[in-house]
Formats: C-alpha cells, sequence, structure tokens
C-alpha cells in the first residue's frame, strides 16, 4: 500500500513500482477534497429509458463473511457520513 492508501497490487513487482511512483508523482489525484463545483455545461450528460423510475431493480447482496461484511459497512459507514453517498 502506498503512504496515501492507494492499494497496488505486487504480483508484477517491477510494474508495481512503476505504479507506485505514477501514485507518488499525481497525489493530488488520491487526495479527498469533498464535492467539487463543476459548470453544467461539463458535466457529463446521461441518457435515461423512458419511464425507467417505474421499473425494478433486482438487488441480491453479494455473499461475504462476518469479517468481510464488518470491513465493507465500515467503508460504507465512512462514505455516508461525508455525504459522499446516500
Amino acid at each position: 500500500m502506498a503512504d496515501n492508501g492507494v492499494h497496488i497490487c505486487d504480483l508484477e513487482p517491477e510494474l508495481a513500482k512503476q505504479i507506485q511512483a505514477l501514485v507518488a508523482e499525481f497525489t493530488v489525484c488520491w487526495e479527498e477534497k469533498g464535492l467539487i463545483d463543476m459548470p453544467e455545461e461539463e458535466m457529463m450528460s446521461v441518457p435515461l429509458v423512458d419511464g425507467w423510475q417505474n421499473g425494478k431493480i433486482s438487488v441480491k447482496v453479494y455473499p461475504v463473511g462476518f469479517k468481510d461484511r464488518e470491513a465493507i459497512n465500515g467503508i460504507f459507514n465512512g462514505l455516508y457520513a461525508k455525504d459522499l453517498i446516500d
């Protein structure tokens, strides 16, 4: 794991070193700065299918063990607390 919390897989050590160097060079990409103001003309347009809000989406919780579930919940609770997701 890099100093800023970025996890880098090291199955290929030389590639991992190169990625770690890039992560270190562009630290600004990994800093949490909260929500940003973006001009409307720069926002991405997402065309939706007519009537999308009337459809039902099937949801299935991915099966994980108790320890993993606690870790996942901890991450999501932090995101909820920062109002990054709702």
